[in-house]
């Protein structure tokens, strides 16, 4: 039997976790009797076959990580000895033409200097997303490959295209959750995601500290005192179709929170990468006054230096005069400052101008120092 080793079922459990092929590889390896054994990734150019990438059992030379090198010189990954085919497709170094013994000598010269002999390998396309390759070695000087070693790679191959394909799709959700991480914490306000029954599965920094400062711990339930306050409050809010918001009151001051279920408003994208979470908990100090940075504003709005620090100033509530005196120049320069800002943003008023730079993105986010 193929799968006499468990190799299929630890197969696919390293799908979800990339470390753990070299081990199934070595499963392979000593099924096959090879002396290596490779999983390889290709996109397909005019002249070769170009590594994206590609894996080995713990016996791989080391230099094989070199594989923009490993394709100029390996006569295997030409593309007129690897044509485009729907199903398995195998190679070996004794059905190579003889136009290229002289290549696939010096090719062998390079792998027996590295303890690799005899080699087999299979290969099938992923459409857009290129080609797998899986390829063996005997160990030169070793035992022989086990005489069912093509079958075992035909048969595998199916399964190793879906297991790459899981891969990549696995890494590029790890990718989308690991930038959505990197947005939120970067949100100039506490973000918490909990689900229906008030569980909080994750939060941003600030939200993190919110939740220290209330005696919230994550993934605890509700304990005493305030923190039960908080989230019985919380677990009201938490409606499935519509947001919610509310002040909540403790010693230290007021908060002002609202509640969103995740699949209102397009926000049903945030969820797998985090958990599952099924709302979104926003909260902000009540007598905070949250003030967008001048620099984020600077490249926001095309305004000078001079001016974004103006639109800070007026975003905290000062006024004009107040603005004027601490940067040491006369109203009237402030007032054509001020004139020059609502030019380029396109308002008339200051209050459509503050409502304006309240309502974009620099209000929310906050670029590291």
């Amino acid at each position: 039997m193929m799968d006499d080793a468990g190799i299929l079922g630890r197969l696919y459990g390293a799908a979800h976790d990339a470390r753990r092929l070299p081990v199934v590889l070595d499963a392979l390896r000593d099924r096959t009797g090879a002396g290596s054994v490779t999983i390889h990734w290709f996109h397909r150019r005019a002249d070769r076959l170009r590594h994206r990438w590609m894996v080995g059992c713990s016996q791989t030379p080391t230099d094989f990580a070199d594989l923009g090198a490993m394709d100029d010189i390996n006569p295997r990954t030409i593309a007129a000895l690897n044509p485009v085919h729907s199903g398995v497709v195998m190679l070996e170094d004794s059905h190579i033409p003889d136009m290229l013994s002289d290549e696939v000598a010096e090719w062998q010269r390079r792998l027996r200097s590295s303890g690799l002999g005899q080699f087999i390998g299979a290969r099938m396309a992923m459409g857009e997303l290129g080609e797998v390759g899986l390829a063996v070695h005997a160990a030169h000087g070793g035992r022989t490959l086990a005489p069912d070693c093509r079958a075992t790679l035909t048969a595998m191959m199916p399964h190793v295209r879906e297991v790459l394909k899981l891969t990549v799709e696995n890494a590029e959700r790890e990718q989308g959750r690991e930038s959505m991480r990197l947005l939120i914490d970067q949100m100039r306000l506490c973000v918490l995601f909990c689900d229906a029954s008030g569980w909080i599965t994750t939060a941003n920094a600030m939200g993190q500290q919110w939740m220290t400062n209330a005696a919230l711990t994550l993934r605890e339930r509700c304990g005493s005192g305030y923190r039960t306050r908080l989230v019985a409050a919380v677990r009201g809010m938490l409606t499935p179709h519509r947001p919610s918001e509310m002040r909540w009151t403790t010693p230290q001051g007021d908060w002002l929170i609202r509640a969103m279920p995740l699949m209102q408003d397009g926000f049903g994208a945030i969820a797998p990468p985090l958990g599952r979470a099924s709302h979104v908990i926003v909260g902000c100090d009540a007598e905070s006054r949250i003030s967008p940075a001048p620099g984020e504003l600077l490249s926001l709005f095309g305004v000078t230096r001079v001016e974004a620090e103006l639109l800070a100033h007026l975003c905290m509530g000062e006024d004009l005069r107040t603005f004027a005196q601490s940067r040491g120049v006369s109203i009237h320069t402030a007032r054509t400052q001020l004139k020059q800002v609502m030019a380029k943003t396109r308002t008339h008023r200051q209050s459509d101008l503050v409502r304006m730079v309240m309502n974009s993105p620099a209000s929310l986010f906050s670029s590291p120092h």
